[in-house]
């Protein structure tokens, strides 16, 4: 007896299969082409710059001549939430800081002046930043930029601080070539910030 018949001898007949449908999936709408590596190995010099010259208070202006003039640059206020809310970390208007191209040229100007006293003398800083990820922006000539940091500051008379967090900064490229800062959104890891002032950038 064979293996297609009963035991009453009356053959088996198969099931009908359909086919497997191993025709190519429908490929996703192509996105923008990812950074290429020398972009990218430029982009994470830039930014060692300017931890450089944020870390040495008297280079600021060199600092500042790295941004972008319709530049904005912005601190949210962290809050606590439940670990089942729906409610963002960032609520939509509190802010440590909203600054410009034209309101951080002022702070500048302000800590070169006799009456910073916040910052005379000034903080010993010093940074590191990693994480570091590039994707594309808008368009061929900006760039998301996403880095994670943790800042040391140390005051005559004070205790050290220690601030951490991440940002989110948009690189644009100019037309003579260079890279500069057109937008970053620090968001801090504390609810209650390590330090008095926010007398320096991140």
């Amino acid at each position: 007896m064979t293996a297609t018949e009963h035991d009453t001898g009356q053959p088996i007949t198969p099931p009908v299969v359909d086919p497997v449908d191993v025709s190519p999936a429908e490929e996703p709408p192509a996105g923008p082409p990812p950074v290429d590596p020398l972009t990218q190995l430029e982009i994470r010099t830039w930014l060692d710059v300017e931890s450089m010259l944020l870390d040495d208070t008297r280079r600021l202006w060199e600092w500042h001549a790295l941004l972008n003039q319709d530049m904005t640059y912005t601190v949210p206020v962290r809050v606590t939430r439940e670990r089942w809310s729906n409610l963002p970390d960032f609520p939509e208007g509190a802010v440590h800081q909203a600054d410009n191209w034209f309101t951080l040229r002022m702070r500048i100007q302000r800590l070169f002046g006799e009456h910073a006293w916040a910052e005379d003398p000034p903080s010993l800083l010093r940074r590191v930043v990693s994480g570091v990820v590039v994707t594309p922006g808008e368009d061929e000539a900006h760039y998301a930029v996403r880095s994670a940091f943790i800042l040391h500051r140390s005051r005559q008379r004070f205790s050290p601080e220690l601030w951490a967090g991440q940002r989110f900064d948009v690189l644009r490229r100019e037309d003579d070539g260079s890279l500069k800062l057109a937008k970053r959104v620090v968001h801090l890891d504390h609810v209650s910030l390590p330090g008095a002032s926010l007398s320096f950038f991140f």
